[in-house]
């Protein structure tokens, strides 16, 4: 589901106009985005955790056997909390998930 769809979801949902959920949507976003930005991580309860991590600057060997450093990068992880995962155990349509993740193969 892209972004647009999900805005039409929960305008659905709520019966609020779309333009108005697009609004809520967006900043909802932003205010994730700038939470994660301060290094902080994000709990929100009945959904999951998003974890700011921070990789070390690391020793590569190139294919031609050359090394290099990579660069340190910063990583958010997404874990989903208990009662999400228990959700998920009874999604109506299995089948339609992809095998490594989740999401819309059947597009």
């Amino acid at each position: 589901m892209n972004k647009h769809k999900f805005i039409r979801y929960v305008s659905d949902e709520t019966r609020i106009r779309v333009n108005e959920c697009d609004y809520m949507v967006n900043a909802i976003l932003r205010c994730i985005k700038d939470v994660l930005a301060t290094g902080e991580d994000l709990y929100l309860n009945d959904f999951g955790k998003f974890i700011v991590e921070r990789r070390d600057p690391r020793k590569c060997i190139l294919p031609d056997g050359a090394e290099c450093m990579a660069p340190g990068k910063i990583i958010i992880k997404f874990r989903p909390s208990v009662s999400l995962k228990e959700e998920m155990e009874y999604v109506p349509n299995p089948e339609n998930l992809r095998k490594n993740g989740g999401g819309d193969a059947a597009k």
